[in-house]
């Protein structure tokens, strides 16, 4: 069996994900206003809006998805409430 040494006071790096980076931006927005994204930060932020609200029912969040383009690669999200 190897041996490994432990370490003690190594701090844990902080890595945030596009979900809570997309969240705080949606935090930001006001009802009525919308931000274009890739297809996939689109659906990750729609993903992350109801997740919240399902956890805590008090959010009075909501969005709206649309495909932006011909290609389907941007789509839109609103904050509708």
């Amino acid at each position: 069996m190897n041996e490994f040494k432990i370490e003690k006071g190594v701090p844990i790096p902080t890595k945030r994900s596009k979900g809570s980076l997309l969240w705080e931006s949606f935090l930001k927005m006001e009802i009525g206003d919308s931000v274009l994204l890739g297809k996939k930060e689109a659906e990750s932020l729609r993903s992350t809006v109801l997740r919240k609200v399902k956890a805590d029912p008090s959010l009075k969040y909501s969005v709206l998805v649309r495909s932006e383009s011909k290609t389907e690669l941007q789509s839109r999200v609103w904050r509708t409430a």
